[in-house]
């Protein structure tokens, strides 16, 4: 204990003499701390780590000589390329209603001149003007905000959920995370009557209610199921077996399908085809790959593509 306290000591010393803008020789700060010059690094590491935390524009740079320094930019914000950037990308998803993508464009605007104002409002006048919101026209910003600060708690809620018959039904979920696919925002949680199989996936419009309740959920469900990592697997928005498929692909729409399936590994080529394999929820999935009609093919698993056979035969029938 006494030997981190030190350190930590150490580490804030070395972080006050740099804020102060002096600039200090690595092998200099080992020889006065009494460390060696690899520890003397790892002090400098998790100075940075901090800094690139707190994304205050702040850096600690190597001058010519050798010697650790703080730039001097002052707090991070953002570009008039960046803002313009984000606004592109925002009225592409079409996930909010017309109301508040206004006030999200128009907030990020707000942090330039007059001048630099007009020209983002120029760029996207166009794309605003013909937006078309999700025929739901709900606000969800706060909702997102509520739901995300549950998460961070790690606390059950109760929800009234509008499912996609009509029918509406309360359940106790346990949440994990928030997604956007397709124009919609889902957020993926647990049932607490059921087993921790699989998640399964709730669009935040269709959620009439939500109730935080104070009953913290164990801590390892995060471990269990690292969302960086099942977020891969997720990207189709339907419930089911996360399966292991292999896909023989035509190199024309390889690139698309690869990018739709991020934690895909190609196997072989074959001519023009390419044979790939992911992990995914199959029945997003089956209904998801279709639109490739006899440029992809699902070999495996059987059952899977028994369903999609099935599921072409129906079609033919039905434009006889």
């Amino acid at each position: 204990m006494q030997g981190r306290i030190k350190k930590a000591n150490r580490v804030l010393t070395l972080l006050y003499r740099l804020s102060m803008g002096e600039r200090i020789g690595r092998e200099d700060y080992a020889a006065e701390a009494g460390i060696s010059i690899r520890s003397a690094e790892r002090d400098v590491l998790e100075i940075r780590t901090v800094l690139a935390d707190m994304c205050n524009g702040y850096e600690l740079l190597l001058d010519d000589e050798g010697r650790f320094y703080f730039s001097n930019s002052g707090p991070r914000e953002f570009t008039e390329t960046e803002v313009l950037f984000i606004s592109k990308v925002l009225l592409s998803s079409r996930s909010l209603c017309k109301a508040e993508m206004r006030r999200v464009i128009a907030a990020m605007g707000s942090l330039f001149g007059f001048a630099v104002r007009t020209e983002i409002k120029a760029a996207i006048q166009s794309e605003m003007e013909q937006y078309a919101e999700p025929l739901h026209g709900k606000e969800l910003l706060q909702l997102h905000w509520n739901l995300t600060r549950a998460m961070q708690r790690q606390v059950k809620i109760k929800i009234c959920y509008r499912k996609a018959n009509g029918d509406d039904v309360n359940r106790k979920v346990l949440p994990i995370s928030i997604v956007s696919s397709e124009y919609y925002l889902y957020l993926v949680g647990f049932f607490e009557e059921k087993a921790y199989d699989y998640p399964a996936f709730f669009r935040l419009d269709r959620i009439l209610s939500v109730e935080v309740t104070q009953e913290h959920y164990d801590s390892s469900l995060f471990e269990g199921y690292n969302m960086g990592k099942m977020k891969q697997c997720i990207q189709f928005m339907y419930a089911g077996s996360l399966l292991k498929v292999k896909l023989r692909c035509d190199d024309r729409v390889l690139e698309a399908v690869c990018d739709r399936l991020p934690n895909h590994r190609l196997l072989s080529s074959e001519g023009d085809w390419t044979l790939l394999q992911a992990r995914v929820f199959g029945e997003g999935f089956s209904r998801w790959i279709m639109q490739y009609g006899s440029s992809v093919e699902v070999l495996e698993p059987l059952e899977l593509r028994n369903r999609i056979r099935q599921t072409a035969r129906d079609i033919w029938e039905k434009y006889q």
